[in-house]
């Protein structure tokens, strides 16, 4: 997976966003044991605050705002974390 699209994985106390390249759900699952509930396929920038918009609503209810999207997509950052489960 090129670093423009990355993994959004729903885990028990967080939510994470990751540009590492997974294999499958399975292998996400296995890095994530303890606490793995889901995972969506790999995604760009734009199509990540398009799911936040049609999943969550308004962007106060996001897990992760539209600014530190873009940012993470153009950091060196592997993984950002929301503790916080809105």
């Amino acid at each position: 997976m090129g670093k423009n699209r990355a993994t959004l994985i729903y885990l028990e106390d967080c939510i994470l966003i990751s540009k590492k390249n997974y294999k499958d759900w399975q292998e996400i699952q296995l890095e994530f044991w303890r606490g793995y509930k889901a995972s969506l396929s790999p995604m760009t920038s734009e199509e990540m605050i398009d799911y936040f918009q049609d999943e969550y609503g308004e962007e106060p209810c996001w897990p992760f705002s539209k600014n530190e999207i873009l940012h993470f997509f153009h950091c060196q950052c592997e993984m950002i974390r929301s503790e916080t489960l809105r």
